[in-house]
């Protein structure tokens, strides 16, 4: 490594070398270890949450491991079926519409983010309704209708439609959602 020159001001240059015989960690041409460590990533990554492959060959490769490292590692977690990705898009749908309600459309997206392949993300989606979506945005929407209550009729009608849109609905079941003025409600 260069040199550089010292924080102290004095114009003094300070050696970044290494002193010879130090420990530099494991030898980064050793595979073995490589992948033992890549391993102990991925686990460490899996015991906070689920992962998607996609998201933890992003991280594994930032954190500087090799693509056959990444890809021996993935294929041992297949194994022990640590990471599933059909799962995890099933998991993901049934907990976002339960937790956190959006449309379709806005989990379809999210699910791509994540690298799950377009087969399991229609899979996964099934669960999640036509139905279900309506009764997901009438209850948005009431929550919507409640914070728009000074506004007009038509007014609230149309910012409810807006939010709904935004929160990735499909706009039919936006407009019917937003018409029905949420459970409760009268119908305009």
């Amino acid at each position: 490594m260069p040199a550089r020159r010292s924080r102290s001001g004095t114009g003094e240059r300070e050696n970044l070398e290494p002193p010879d015989g130090a420990d530099l960690g494991p030898n980064p041409l050793d595979p073995a270890q490589a992948s033992r460590e890549a391993m102990t990533r991925a686990l460490r990554l899996l015991s906070a949450r689920p992962q998607t492959e996609r998201e933890l060959t992003d991280k594994l490769s930032r954190a500087g491991f090799g693509t056959g490292t990444i890809e021996g590692v993935l294929v041992r977690l297949r194994e022990l079926r640590y990471v599933d990705d059909a799962a995890f898009a099933h998991q993901w749908v049934e907990e976002r519409s339960r937790l956190r309600p959006i449309g379709r459309r806005a989990l379809a997206s999210e699910l791509v983010r994540k690298g799950i392949a377009p087969e399991h993300i229609e899979t996964a989606l099934a669960i999640y309704d036509q139905g279900a979506e309506l009764a997901a945005a009438q209850a948005l929407a009431a929550r919507a209708n409640a914070r728009y209550a000074g506004l007009s009729a038509d007014a609230r009608q149309r910012k409810c439609y807006a939010y709904l849109v935004g929160r990735g609905f499909e706009h039919e079941v936006a407009r019917a959602a937003a018409c029905s003025g949420g459970p409760g409600r009268p119908e305009n």
